[in-house]
């Protein structure tokens, strides 16, 4: 992963130039709180943020990762033995397997269940044993080793989180139907989000 950064430096930027793609709005939001003072989601226009370059530069693990689609996908090929690996089989089954279930997560208001620091649920009806992680209403990145799939998508147009779940649970669900029905048998159901999230797009 050569191309891959927490935080590109500014010394590094104008390197990159145009290969730095801009993020841009499309009704992404977070919670807080609206003109009355009362709890509300509220628009967060990462786009006058989070393209300047103090902002590009800012080492973020939760959320600022800047890599070619590619190479990520080459981290959940080497997780998967089809590149060299970056650690040992039976780490990455430790890590894929459910570690935290039936508590709920605040930031989704759900009881999803967790690897360790992977999600392993998904939107979109994947196999069983997938794992990987999203980011920011943005990106999912994810390998199944059942099938020996690796699927990432990133996209620089940041959604509501409603939204960008649609578009993540359309791609999943359109890249599992295209391995056809040996793989249709196993994976799991893809429920329409809005009976996972419990109200509609």
């Amino acid at each position: 992963m050569v191309d891959a950064h927490l935080g590109i430096p500014l010394a590094e930027q104008p390197r990159y130039a145009a290969r730095i793609s801009p993020v841009h709005w499309r009704g992404h939001a977070v919670p807080g709180r609206s003109d009355d003072g009362s709890f509300a989601m509220v628009p967060y226009r990462i786009d006058e943020i989070h393209n300047l370059p103090w902002h590009i530069a800012k080492v973020a693990p939760g959320g600022g990762m800047r890599a070619p689609a590619r190479e990520l996908g080459w981290f959940y090929e080497s997780l998967l033995g089809f590149r060299p690996p970056v650690l040992e089989p039976r780490t990455v089954e430790l890590m894929g397997a459910v570690h935290r279930h039936n508590i709920e997560d605040r930031l989704f208001r759900r009881n999803l269940p967790w690897g360790l620091g992977v999600q392993v649920s998904f939107t979109g009806g994947t196999g069983r044993r997938a794992f990987g992680h999203g980011g920011m209403a943005s990106s999912r990145g994810l390998c199944d080793p059942e099938h020996g799939l690796v699927m990432v998508v990133v996209t620089n147009g940041l959604a509501d989180f409603l939204s960008a779940e649609q578009r993540l649970f359309e791609v999943t669900d359109a890249v599992y139907s295209g391995l056809g029905d040996d793989v249709a048998r196993t994976r799991q159901l893809a429920v329409p989000i809005a009976e996972v999230f419990g109200f509609s797009t």
